[in-house]
């Protein structure tokens, strides 16, 4: 945003613009309501997640799409990262990445290992009462 008079910093805290940067916002602001999807012409992306990562849900959910912002190629929206991600970086028709899946894994195995730990620990703890 913007202030029309005066220098400084308003009250928001945001700084002076001229009419250039204020008009680059605000065609920011109609961009970020379109889908970055090439061809699309949904005009309202309806929810705020959509609108917040500028997909529809329709292509949120493509198993592959353009988008010519990102680069050359097919992408796919990736759940876990919330992000949108080159298509040959996931396995057949799933909708998280190999990289967030290893992730996923790594954590799981943590706990498990967490929760094993702690059994024993409660085992050994009977035991010795006994």
């Amino acid at each position: 945003m913007c202030i029309s008079q005066g220098f400084g910093v308003s009250a928001e805290g945001h700084l002076p613009c001229s009419g250039g940067e204020q008009q680059a916002a605000t065609s920011a602001l109609r961009k970020a309501k379109r889908c970055r999807a090439l061809g699309c012409t949904v005009q309202d992306l309806g929810g705020s997640y959509c609108r917040k990562k500028r997909l529809c849900e329709a292509h949120m959910k493509a198993d592959a799409i353009e988008a010519p912002e990102c680069g050359p190629g097919m992408w796919r929206y990736c759940q876990q990262c919330g992000k949108l991600e080159q298509l040959h970086r996931f396995e057949g028709t799933k909708r998280s990445c190999r990289a967030s899946l290893v992730k996923r894994k790594a954590n799981a195995d943590k706990a498990m290992y967490r929760q094993q730990r702690r059994q024993q620990q409660q085992q050994q703890q009977y035991a010795a009462q006994l």
